[in-house]
């Protein structure tokens, strides 16, 4: 009865705990016409659209995209994860958030280079649990991800990028004191550094003997998540112009939130067992967990 008088919903990332319940929730509001807006929030930040701007329009890598790096060591970023008493943070508690910090942070980028570049597939992957064996009370959510995969063809990337390698790796696990986050683009004419996290961080741009040619600085919005919703209330007025340069349409839809959670499950299905079912009550049987053991 809660959609029957709605017109639009906006969900928090990654909306499921995988992709079937994303998926679920996605095909439920669609019967009931009722728009599904993922909290991607990340794709209306300023320097999404303006890194938009230099691939498509400037043409700062030329015009195809050759390879997408990500590195995340450290979760500084992260908020919330300190439990009370003995029991586990919920974002590091399958039955809540559907895995590790990947399910927190790692969405964002995920969800982004589906965003910028085209949706992704999955090549290789290891998923590990890394600060486990001498804690007891650890976690049991995997805390290392590393992935390869390939771009695929779609109609809507900023630049062509059919085909590019993609390699992302992070590394929640505890101990890690030279933290990491770095986001490198590179084309045939020149390459793109920034950090992965953070709406208010700068966009370094170089030509293709790696120097440095220009960097564009950004302040962050007043919150993480405003230039999204401003873009979702745009567009549920139905307005068409903007006086401060807001978005009129949201750029975050349902069918990215089930790509990305698609891509989430193909990188961490080896861990739970399969991520088709309730995973989270079957802890004792993930083979992730039998392998750090």
């Amino acid at each position: 009865g809660l959609t029957n008088n709605l017109k639009g919903i906006y969900i928090e990332k990654p909306c499921g705990r995988c992709a079937f319940e994303t998926r679920s929730m996605a095909e439920e509001l669609l019967q009931r016409n009722v728009t599904f807006f993922p909290a991607y929030v990340s794709r209306a930040h300023e320097r999404t659209q303006v890194l938009r701007k230099l691939l498509l329009e400037d043409k700062v890598l030329g015009d195809k995209v050759l390879s997408v790096q990500y590195t995340q060591i450290g979760s500084s970023f992260a908020r919330g994860l300190q439990g009370v008493g003995d029991a586990i943070p919920w974002r590091l508690n399958a039955e809540y958030s559907g895995g590790g910090l990947i399910l927190d942070m790692g969405c964002h980028i995920l969800d982004r280079i589906d965003y910028l570049f085209g949706p992704i597939s999955v090549k290789h992957r290891e998923v590990h649990r890394k600060g486990g064996s001498s804690n007891s009370v650890y976690p049991s959510v995997e805390d290392y991800v590393w992935m390869t995969g390939t771009i695929g063809e779609c109609n809507w990337s900023s630049v062509d990028s059919y085909g590019a390698t993609l390699e992302c790796m992070w590394d929640f696990s505890p101990g890690n004191h030279d933290e990491k986050d770095e986001l490198i683009i590179t084309g045939e004419s020149g390459s793109v550094r920034m950090a992965g996290m953070g709406a208010g961080l700068p966009i370094e741009v170089y030509d293709a003997e790696k120097k440095l040619i220009r960097t564009l600085e950004f302040e962050n919005p007043e919150h993480s998540a405003q230039p999204l919703i401003q873009a979702v209330v745009n567009e549920m007025r139905n307005v068409d112009t903007t006086s401060d340069g807001s978005l009129v349409r949201s750029p975050a839809k349902s069918a990215n939130a089930a790509r990305t959670a698609d891509v989430l499950d193909a990188i961490l299905g080896d861990y739970y067992g399969g991520r088709f079912d309730e995973f989270w009550k079957r802890e004792s049987s993930w083979p992730g967990l039998r392998l750090e053991s």
